[in-house]
């Protein structure tokens, strides 16, 4: 059994279906610019996963805090069906 670690993103670019998926629904609102809020989702996608693994929320729920937490930071008071729809986007890319 092999186990790979992507501690860089080199083999798989976490960065890239977060800034496609941003760029289609928010671009208007704040700019294309979206690294920082990058960066805070995955804090908030740790802190997310912790409190998960915890039983404090479901897996279904997951997703749509980290996002609306992350876009919160902008301003940005996501509703479910807009992170639900950030998060399908994110997955297809």
């Amino acid at each position: 059994m092999n186990l790979v670690f992507d501690l860089d993103d080199t083999l798989y670019d976490l960065s890239e279906p977060f800034r496609r998926s941003h760029k289609d629904l928010f671009v208007d609102i704040l700019g294309e610019e979206c690294d920082e809020l990058f960066r805070m989702s995955r804090i908030y996608s740790d802190e997310i996963l912790a409190l998960e693994k915890a039983g404090e929320i479901p897996k279904e729920d997951s997703f749509y805090h980290r996002i609306h937490r992350t876009y919160l930071d902008a301003g940005l008071d996501l509703d479910r069906e807009t992170a639900d729809c950030f998060e399908e986007k994110y997955r297809y890319y």
